[in-house]
């Protein structure tokens, strides 16, 4: 199927960018069609690898169609008077970006938009609202950095698909990829090990500090006060 792109970035199939409704209500009006594709299709992704939590609790807004899309999505919607979305209802659009993201069997890599993965890689990860004192905040700071910087968790990746040929959960041994085929492939998330106790701004992250987690279980041992080691937690988990 034939793909329109706009001038943001993104793209959306051109035969469901002709059959949308028109529309000049509501927060879409003179906003990107195209965008609101591409978010739909987006949150769609979240849902499909259970990352959307607080979806369903977000305010909606709904056009004369019977479709609705979160409103906090369509108000960050760019401008756009251009293309075969001009005038479109967004909020269908939106809607068929997202159910199109949940109906397919099979996602290949040319599905899955750019820079989607490298966001996936940076979602919040951690509960840190039970941190009060100052120390305790500047320690969890530099630990967050360190699971964050995108230069070494891309070596740490490299290190272990070079080592097992997958990114598997170091505590219960999910595999993202096997799991979700080409919408799940090089995702992981990188946790470091050290305490945050003997953290400061000269410690130097080697790859051997990070261990890679599943998304479940890293928020998991984030809860755990104090933290967790990789085999502690994991002991925790087979206990039941």
């Amino acid at each position: 199927m034939k793909n329109e792109a706009c001038t943001h970035g993104k793209d959306a199939p051109h035969e469901v960018l002709k059959n949308l409704h028109h529309s000049q209500g509501g927060r879409t009006r003179h906003k990107c069609v195209v965008c609101a594709y591409g978010m739909g299709f987006e949150a769609g992704l979240m849902e499909r690898m259970g990352m959307a939590s607080g979806r369903g609790s977000e305010e909606a807004e709904s056009c004369y169609q019977g479709s609705s899309a979160p409103k906090s999505a369509l108000e960050q919607l760019p401008g756009s008077q251009a293309g075969t979305g001009r005038h479109k209802c967004g909020i269908c659009a939106y809607k068929r970006g997202y159910e199109t993201a949940l109906s397919q069997p099979h996602l290949e890599p040319k599905d899955i938009p750019p820079d989607f993965a490298t966001r996936l890689n940076s979602f919040p990860d951690v509960d840190d609202e039970s941190l009060s004192a100052k120390e305790g905040r500047r320690r969890w700071v530099l630990h967050l950095r360190r699971e964050r910087n995108a230069k070494i968790v891309g070596a740490k990746k490299s290190q272990v698909l070079k080592k097992t040929g997958r990114l598997e959960c170091e505590v219960c041994g999910f595999d993202f990829k096997e799991r979700y085929g080409a919408l799940g492939e090089n995702f992981c998330e990188a946790h470091h090990k050290q305490p945050l106790s003997t953290l400061n701004e000269q410690t130097e992250t080697k790859l051997d500090d990070l261990a890679i987690l599943c998304s479940n279980c890293h928020r998991m041992i984030h809860r755990t006060k104090p933290i967790l080691s990789i085999a502690a937690f994991k002991k925790l988990l087979a206990s039941g």
